[in-house]
């Protein structure tokens, strides 16, 4: 056997590859007619797919469709003719008619590049119709099981700024606005301030707590305009126990109502007066619940509270006021204390000492009580 060079070697590949580059080969009748009959039938099976989930999206697609099958006809016709098959030893190079030993011929047959081109064509644009289609469309199922979800499923609200959640602690404004008043009435008749002051400070608080309970029964606006109602009265009743003090030396009481009336009618000037002198407490009377509503209204809101919450606000006033009166005994029993005042309130002996001792709040429960030994 004879033995070659790198350059030999070399030379007789390329020869051999321009030979299988030059080599045509072609379908037999048998496998064109298998492989067309397989294309139609996947053909006719897409085009019943497609005719399925037809709408008006679809009528491009179809065109499309129908031009790559006129392609595909043409590849066709073009891959059906039979073509001439070339003998192989006319391209072998000379050396090898002299004896030397040939290079076998691969038996493997390439590819049909036209056939696998075309056939990859109709497939990709296939896929892009059925795609484009789904899209447009969309799948029957899948919406109406959506909206099924969108129809069942409640929506849940989105709460803006104004209806966050706020602090509970409406009752607290209530509570300290009362207590406020209560210490600044006691303030401006006596300018002073002593141990007593926890009597008047406890029933007002008591009384701040019952103010909240029944600000807590509705929904939040009606609850605070109830607040602010009631607030406002109240402080419009202290400025008038001061103004009328101011006056006449003494509380006004309801159960000699026309007697007061009269004698607050025959003394206008010197009413004038006592609005100057007490001015500045009417106007602080005003305070808690003016920097409430500017400050701290969307903080601190008056809501709505269930059973629990208007029970214990309850328990919380009755309480207070529990205190208040358990301890009138730290103070002793003269005339003038606060156990005195209390348990054994007059109209005409301890009015005076009563509404130092005890506040507007209790003074005036005591006078609509008419509380007699």
């Amino acid at each position: 056997m004879k033995k070659y060079n790198d350059k030999e070697l070399n030379r007789l590949l390329s020869a051999a590859d321009e030979l299988l580059s030059d080599i045509q080969r072609y379908e037999t009748p048998e496998e064109e007619k298998r492989r067309t009959e397989r294309e139609g039938t996947e053909r006719q099976e897409r085009q019943n797919a497609v005719e399925d989930n037809l709408t008006d999206e679809a009528v491009d697609a179809l065109t499309d469709e129908a031009a790559a099958s006129e392609y595909q006809q043409t590849v066709e016709q073009t891959d059906g003719e039979p073509l001439t098959k070339e003998d192989p030893a006319d391209h072998l190079p000379e050396n090898s008619l002299t004896g030397e030993e040939p290079i076998e011929e691969s038996k493997e047959e390439p590819p049909a590049y036209d056939n696998i081109s075309a056939e990859n064509f109709i497939e990709e644009r296939d896929a892009e119709n059925e795609a484009e289609i789904y899209l447009t469309a969309g799948d029957p199922a899948e919406e109406e099981m959506t909206a099924t979800l969108e129809e069942t499923m409640p929506v849940p609200d989105v709460p803006s700024v104004s209806d966050t959640p706020s602090v509970p602690f409406g009752w607290l404004v209530a509570v300290i606005g009362f207590a406020f008043m209560e210490l600044m009435v006691h303030w401006g008749l006596y300018r002073e301030i002593d141990a007593s002051i926890v009597y008047p400070l406890c029933f007002a608080a008591g009384l701040g707590g019952i103010v909240a309970l029944v600000a807590s029964c509705f929904e939040r606006k009606v609850n605070t305009v109830i607040f602010m109602v009631l607030y406002l009265l109240y402080a419009l009743y202290c400025d008038f126990q001061m103004v009328y003090h101011a006056v006449s030396e003494h509380y006004f009481i309801f159960s000699n109502g026309r007697e007061n009336i009269r004698i607050l009618m025959q003394n206008r000037d010197m009413i004038a007066q006592a609005v100057v002198n007490l001015f500045p407490w009417l106007v602080l009377m005003f305070l808690p619940v003016i920097v409430w509503a500017v400050a701290w209204r969307h903080m601190i809101r008056i809501e709505h509270g269930g059973w629990l919450y208007r029970v214990l606000i309850g328990l919380g006033a009755v309480l207070t006021v529990a205190i208040g009166i358990v301890c009138l005994d730290i103070h002793g029993y003269d005339q003038d204390s606060p156990y005195v005042c209390f348990y054994h309130f007059q109209q005409d002996e301890n009015l005076e000492a009563t509404g130092k001792q005890l506040g507007v709040t209790a003074m005036t429960l005591l006078d609509c009580l008419n509380r007699n030994p």
